[in-house]
């Protein structure tokens, strides 16, 4: 149990000098984060579209829309 809590301090050391972060605080039940939100939200302004209220509960629903965006912009 030492050795685990020695090297947990040691990545947590080596992760601040590296200026690692911990990740973003998720909503919850599985809801995008903050950053996805405003990533989709600019995305959508940019094609002039509207992200459909449903897409917005989830993580997943949200990512493949914008899978889905990105995908025909490279088209």
């Amino acid at each position: 149990m030492e050795n685990k809590e020695t090297w947990q301090r040691f990545c947590k050391g080596v992760h601040n000098k590296m200026g690692y972060f911990e990740p973003p605080i998720r909503a919850t039940g599985g809801g995008p984060s903050e950053s996805q939100l405003k990533y989709a939200k600019d995305l959508a302004v940019k094609n002039n579209l509207t992200i459909p209220a449903g897409t917005l509960k989830t993580s997943m629903a949200l990512s493949l829309w914008i899978e889905d965006i990105v995908g025909k912009k490279n088209n």
